[in-house]
């Protein structure tokens, strides 16, 4: 059933109102209107960073990233390599909805010097519907209170494939007057609801005659999945000595309390007339899996800033525990020692005329370890650098702006519990994998005058953890080698013609166990500019994405994990859509058609074993933004 005209009668009658509208905001310019600091194991060694929001139209059509399963809010893989950092500890496993979902170490704390607030709506075929909200406002200086909201769905272009997806984010920070107490804490809830369909039957490449994906036989006829992820943090901490920051040095003490409720249900009403799953251990019928994990954790931490030097470091205690329920219950605890050295410093050229004197330098060096609990040994050392030459006044990156970034990372860690322990109706293991050896370095170097920016990735596995063509997991004895590059060239030619660029290449020494694009391309060509004196700026262009012919992944609904699958390859297929982005202030607006070649190029266009991409279709959306 396609998207009803009253849906996008009322997105448009929205837009056109906003037209004739000098809405209720004024449109501020003060890049210090808004500032964030992400949350972190130490929220007081960072600062609070100017997070402007990004009023240009650039990629404004690129707002819901596409899913490598065909739907918004499904499952997806990652071909790409990409640099990984995560917290030590007891963790279940990692869902495979990184889009989709608010992350903690993505969460931000906000201050404002008034309210500040955006809503976007997004509409398109197959009843896609999508709400965004961001709302912060900050109370004489001392508390801010910040929310952001996030409601989409659709029905897919293919059978029982429905998804529904609420994230929800709250989080406040205090400071009082003399800057001696303070806190930070947050609220987060994330929960997806879908139906697993297992896949189409039949392969449509051999079809060229078909015209309603609808009709199409799926693999599962009665699945669904839920998965819901609840975590609270409350932040309190103190300065220990008196005087203002302008002191030589200044101690702080805080203490974190961190309560997680995640929940995990898979259930299949009609597995005795599928026939999909070879086994069925508890019952032969229906399927009604479910694992529920509840986590505490208790950190204290000292920090100590130089503020003339800007050099601070801190050392940290914290004890986890977890209790899980899988048919069985079972219980984990840690105990953990933190340490963190972290020098930033912004240097302001003297010469009020020359921007190209100004840098900014920060480095941060952790190192995490886990010396008591069930995954005692584990350990992580970890170093990141930026630095930035030809930043503006407030810091920020400029058209002449160079940028230099290195992340290294070394780690132990034990493998998710998916790994060694699993009991559900449709698979069972019990294995006693070891701990996984990590090394990873990650360069890169930005030149905004040219647009052309590069990166390089080195990443070495030592006992690989991946799940094989059953299904199940595996372990490797040799080492596993990962090598990615990066060439990004982005820029407007005579003032009208955008070029976008995006080129990866790709190696791995391992092709059995580790599924990747050898190259993937994303290119755009545009034209840009302002109309009616300069009321309304515009974009108008295409873009195209690609992969190289590689064997993908296959998706294994009852576990919710990608495994390796020798069968079947994904062909080269472009995918083309068209867009037009624009922005009357302070309201940001697109309408894009994506696939465009389906249906000339062949029927190829999936990256998964027996999912495909949706066909031709249609999106329209805004963003509005308020600063009062």
């Amino acid at each position: 059933m396609a998207l009803s005209k009253n849906k996008y009668f009322s997105l448009v009658i929205l837009f056109f109102i906003t037209l004739h509208s000098h809405s209720q905001t004024k449109y501020v310019s003060d890049a210090n209107y808004l500032q964030a600091k992400s949350e972190s194991a130490n929220n007081i060694l960072g600062d609070y960073q100017i997070a402007y929001p990004d009023t240009g139209i650039k990629n404004t059509h690129n707002a819901i990233a596409r899913n490598l399963l065909g739907n918004l809010g499904l499952p997806q893989p990652d071909y790409l390599f990409k640099y990984k950092s995560s917290p030590l500890g007891f963790n279940f496993y990692s869902v495979p909805f990184t889009a989709d979902f608010f992350q903690p170490n993505q969460l931000e704390y906000y201050r404002t010097k008034g309210p500040y607030a955006s809503l976007t709506g997004i509409a398109g075929a197959k009843e896609e519907q999508m709400l965004r909200l961001i709302f912060s406002h900050t109370l004489k200086n001392k508390l801010n209170i910040t929310m952001k909201f996030n409601r989409y769905g659709s029905l897919g272009f293919y059978l029982k494939q429905q998804t529904f997806i609420n994230n929800f984010f709250l989080s406040t920070n205090y400071t009082t007057t003399n800057k001696r107490f303070g806190f930070y804490a947050y609220f987060l809830l994330n929960k997806n609801k879908y139906q697993e369909n297992g896949g189409i039957k039949t392969d449509i490449k051999q079809d060229t005659n078909i015209t309603n994906t609808q009709l199409l036989a799926v693999n599962l006829n009665g699945a669904k999945r839920e998965i819901g992820l609840m975590n609270g943090v409350f932040n309190p901490w103190m300065k220990l000595n008196k005087g203002s920051d302008s002191e030589i040095v200044s101690h702080f003490i805080d203490y974190k309390f961190n309560y997680v409720v995640n929940y995990y249900q898979y259930k299949d009403l009609n597995i005795y007339y599928d026939k999909y799953y070879l086994n069925s251990f508890l019952d032969t019928l229906k399927t009604n899996d479910s694992t529920h994990l509840q986590q505490f954790l208790n950190q204290i931490n000292y920090t100590i800033k130089f503020n003339k030097t800007g050099l601070r470091a801190s050392l940290g205690y914290q004890y986890e525990y977890n209790l899980m329920h899988q048919f069985y219950d079972s219980s984990f605890s840690n105990q953990h020692l933190n340490s963190t050295l972290y020098y930033n410093k912004f240097i302001l050229s003297k010469d009020s005329g020359s921007i190209n004197r100004n840098k900014y330098f920060s480095s941060k060096l952790c190192a995490n370890s886990i010396f008591f609990g069930n995954n005692a040994g584990d350990y992580k050392i970890e170093w990141n650098s930026e630095f930035k030459f030809g930043v503006d006044a407030n810091g920020l990156t400029t058209k002449k702006t160079n940028v230099f970034s290195i992340n290294v990372l070394s780690e132990q860690r034990h493998p998710d519990f998916i790994y060694n322990r699993w009991y559900g109706n449709h698979f069972r293991w019990n294995n006693n994998y070891v701990p996984v050896n990590l090394f990873q370095a990650n360069a890169g170097v930005k030149n905004l005058a040219s647009g052309l920016s590069f990166s390089a990735l080195y990443q070495t596995y030592d006992k690989y953890l991946y799940f094989d063509t059953l299904a199940t997991p595996q372990q490797l004895n040799n080492n596993v080698s990962n090598w990615s590059f990066n060439l990004n060239f982005d820029k407007v030619l005579l003032n009208h013609f955008g070029i976008r660029a995006n080129l990866y290449y790709q190696l791995t020494n391992n092709l059995n166990a580790i599924r990747n694009a050898p190259s993937a391309e994303q290119a755009a060509l545009y034209y840009t500019g302002s109309l009616f004196k300069n009321n309304l700026q515009l974009q108008v262009g295409a873009q195209v994405e690609l992969f190289q012919g590689f064997k993908p992944y296959d998706y294994m609904p009852a576990t919710n994990i990608f495994y390796v699958q020798n069968k079947y390859k994904v062909g080269f297929y472009p995918f083309v859509d068209v867009f037009i982005c624009a922005r009357i202030r302070p309201v940001q607006f697109f309408l894009r058609v994506g696939n465009v070649l389906q249906g000339l190029t062949g029927s190829n266009y999936n990256y998964m074993a027996h999912y495909y991409q949706p066909d031709r279709n249609f999106q329209f959306g805004l963003t509005w933004l308020f600063f009062d």
